[in-house]
């Protein structure tokens, strides 16, 4: 566990209640995302606290969140949303091979976890003072063989990839939407958080262009160099480019305009078909 001046550091605030519920969830080799049913790893509640904790958490507790999400990415550079451990685990692998394993089982089901991944790394490895004397050390380090730089890229060139069919032509049928058979995608994790939708606002006006940005500012610092290859040059020398029409083009793709009547009527056809009165929300 991470406790202490080992997970906090004096700007930090006095409140034993709320540093007690974050040390019960802190660990060296990763964050929890909260109990009680949810004592494991979730990549989107990682890199959230990991980002809104910075400024209190000690370098080593930071980069235990960034380690952990780069430690659990697939081949293709996505974040697990999800992990099964332990019997759990063992569970999901006797209905899959019939073997008893124990390995982790990583879902990979969510959408916005991909593109958090690289502005976080970025508030740490650039903007901060603390994480960029740090830096090379950290990017260097190596999990299952692999250098956690290599990693990084890894997700950047996802990100880029994933980028570049609406950057070519910025019609709404090139956004990004939740993956095929799911329901939910982003932070609204649950059935009907989209409201039927399946193409989330925040993915697409705002994580898009914050990953893009993040990805060249990364590759102009010089810190992926080790891990770049040449065929590289071209996709990351275009991402600010590319983050400028996704920045510029996505949004109006979400504008919805509704008359005051419209809306008034709208609201009072779904109370007559849930069966509650309209007064109070047409009030509203």
């Amino acid at each position: 566990p991470r406790a202490g001046a080992d997970l906090l550091n004096a700007k930090a605030q006095p409140d034993q209640g709320a540093r007690n519920a974050l040390t019960f969830l802190s660990y060296a080799e990763k964050f929890l995302a909260g109990s009680w049913r949810f004592d494991t790893y979730f990549g989107r509640d990682t890199l959230m606290s990991v980002r809104l904790l910075m400024p209190a958490l000690q370098p080593a507790a930071v980069e235990t969140g960034l380690f952990s999400v780069l430690a659990r990415l697939s081949p293709q550079g996505e974040v697990a949303h999800e992990e099964d451990i332990g019997e759990f685990a063992i569970l999901d692998h006797r209905k899959a091979d019939g073997s008893s394993s124990d390995a982790p089982v990583y879902n990979y089901n969510m959408v916005d976890s991909d593109y958090m991944l690289a502005p976080v790394a970025r508030a740490w490895l650039l903007d901060d003072p603390r994480g960029r004397t740090r830096a090379a050390a950290f990017l260097a380090r190596r999990v299952d063989g692999e250098t956690l730089g290599a990693r990084m890229v890894r997700n950047l060139r996802f990100v880029l990839r994933q980028a570049q069919p609406f950057a070519r032509d910025p019609v709404a049928a090139r956004l990004i939407a939740l993956k095929p058979g799911m329901d939910a995608g982003e932070w609204r994790d649950s059935n009907d958080g989209l409201a039927g939708g399946r193409i989330p606002y925040d993915v697409n006006a705002v994580l898009v262009p914050a990953a893009l940005d993040s990805a060249a500012a990364l590759e102009a610092s010089g810190l992926l160099r080790p891990y770049l290859a040449a065929s590289d040059a071209k996709a990351f020398g275009e991402a600010r480019a590319v983050a400028d029409i996704w920045r510029t083009k996505a949004p109006p793709l979400f504008d919805v305009t509704l008359a005051p009547a419209e809306a008034r009527q709208a609201v009072s056809r779904y109370a007559r078909m849930i069966g509650v009165p309209d007064a109070p929300a047409l009030a509203a």
